[in-house]
């Protein structure tokens, strides 16, 4: 809940991370959550936070980190440290500013800054500023509130780190063991008293105020270990971890079953007779009363083999299988001594490929690839003389891999660009004109997809706002305008040059032209 001096417009939410008092003396995390709002416009947010020594403060100096909101819709600027001159507190402060044109808040902020707290109980107060206008006011008012962050005296009750040492390597953690040898389990809790259940038995096997209990005699299957610890006031928490046995010993009589099971070590039968046969990182070998008559039986249609599948008939090719006929094969390893029959069509290595836009101008635009494939972008220009555009791909939205396209009194250019994709990424494109021309040169996206082809290679595009270039040094319409900055700041260095050779200066309309000659070379 917030407490302000001056009231904000906006709504926010400001707590210590999973709702509680943040501990002295360890890492913490103060969370931030603006709320959108489609009606209040907001230019900025400054986030100012206590730092220093002292139940008012927050972090050791020097420790704050923000972990920014999303950069789509936020931009961050670096931060500053602030004393109040009223209370005498050190602050750490950032500003956050708003990106989208109109400055409303559409899209909310979800930040948190995270650091060292420091060794003395109390209360501290985050201070929000933000810059925002309501329906009708003419300019935007600063506005302040306070928001009350407690650290508390009391260490948290806690129950970790429950594990198993390796028997065989003393001090160092283990998952699993060989049968039979002692194994010592170790817990860490600022509990008063523990309880230790072992998967199979009703009652504890250890009860007692230290943090380590040793099976002398280990286990002799897997087994699931549950620590139960006790704190002074009868809280409880529990934390459970299960130990694996190396190589158990199974002697049943018989196994009868309807679900699937799964075989980790050998499996060794006269006879299988199965509808289906799943072999995972391990071979299986069949053998029956005579080895040289069939002894895999599959009454169904399909086999899946992940690791080896091995048929033998000890010499005797007259017992081989001469025809498998299945619905499915799935192995990593396939060898065919003879021929293969394909009734199928093999998969294309492309796809069908889609132009997802052309124009003169293209806006920033996001796609996510549903497959691997390939974005292609071509800047196709006019005749007309000063013609210059660009086409740019960005998996970040900040950073652009650019072509251009241009055509200055000389043959034209045409821009071509082709990178890869991988599924499941999200990437953005753009394209425009950079100078004014009657017939502008055309920006064209393409994707090409790879493997089979579905019905959309790409989710549905969503258009967002500009991003606030400012800070991105090779965005291609900057990396342009210093181009011809350059260009042109040569262009008058060389004029003056010549006038000083001269011992003359030359009138306007000289320069001019002397200009458009030197950008036509």
């Amino acid at each position: 809940m917030q407490t302000d001096t001056i009231p904000l417009i906006l709504t926010y939410q400001v707590y210590g991370k999973d709702q509680k008092p943040l501990i002295p003396n360890t890492e913490g995390e103060v969370c931030i959550v603006l709320e959108p709002n489609d009606t209040i416009k907001c230019e900025k947010i400054t986030l100012k936070i206590p730092i220093g020594d002292g139940p008012d403060r927050i972090f050791e100096a020097s420790t704050a980190v923000l972990n920014p909101p999303d950069k789509l819709y936020w931009s961050v600027g670096k931060s500053q440290d602030t004393t109040d001159d009223q209370t005498n507190i050190d602050y750490v402060q950032w500003e956050l500013l708003n990106k989208d044109p109109n400055r409303k808040v559409k899209h909310g902020a979800n930040c948190s800054v995270t650091g060292m707290v420091n060794s003395q109980a109390g209360t501290a107060q985050v201070i929000i500023k933000e810059n925002t206008q309501n329906t009708g006011d003419p300019d935007y008012e600063p506005r302040q509130g306070a928001f009350p962050i407690d650290k508390s005296g009391t260490p948290a009750f806690y129950l970790q780190n429950l594990i198993a040492i390796d028997p065989l390597n003393a001090g160092n953690p283990c998952c699993a063991i060989q049968q039979g040898y002692a194994v010592e389990l170790r817990w860490d809790s600022n509990g008063t008293s523990f309880e230790l259940y072992q998967s199979g038995h009703t009652i504890p096997i250890y009860s007692d105020k230290n943090t380590s209990y040793t099976l002398k005699d280990g286990i002799s299957d897997t087994t699931t270990f549950t620590c139960v610890a006790s704190d002074d006031n009868g809280n409880k928490i529990f934390e459970s971890f299960t130990l694996a046995v190396i190589s158990p010993i199974l002697v049943p009589p018989a196994v009868i079953t309807n679900t699937n099971e799964v075989i980790a070590g050998q499996m060794t039968a006269q006879k299988a007779t199965c509808n289906t046969l799943d072999l995972h990182d391990n071979s299986i070998t069949l053998t029956g009363t005579n080895p040289n008559v069939d002894n895999v039986i599959d009454n169904s249609s399909r086999i899946d083999v992940s690791g080896t599948f091995t048929v033998k008939d000890n010499g005797n090719t007259s017992n081989l299988i001469e025809t498998l006929q299945c619905a499915s094969i799935t192995a990593d390893n396939l060898t065919i001594q003879d021929s293969i029959d394909l009734t199928h069509q093999q998969l294309p290595i492309f796809g069908a490929f889609e132009q997802l836009a052309s124009g003169t101008n293209i806006p920033v635009t996001t796609e996510t690839a549903n497959t691997d494939g390939y974005v292609i972008i071509t800047v196709d220009v006019s005749t007309d003389d000063g013609t210059s555009a660009y086409g740019a791909l960005s998996f970040d939205g900040n950073n652009w891999f650019s072509t251009y396209g241009a055509n200055d009194d000389l043959e034209p250019v045409y821009g071509f660009l082709w990178l890869p994709v991988p599924a499941e990424t999200t990437w953005y494109y753009k394209g425009e004109n950079l100078t004014s021309v009657s017939h502008p040169a055309t920006i064209s996206i393409f994707w090409v997809p790879i493997g089979k082809s579905t019905p959309s290679a790409q989710q549905d595009s969503v258009a967002l706002p500009v991003p606030d270039s400012s800070n991105d040094t090779n965005d291609p319409r900057r990396l342009f305008e210093q181009y011809t900055a350059a260009k042109k700041q040569r262009q008058v260095n060389l004029i003056s040059a010549i006038e000083t050779l001269l011992d003359i200066k030359f009138d306007v309309a000289t320069k001019e032209e002397m200009h458009r000659q030197l950008t036509a070379l």
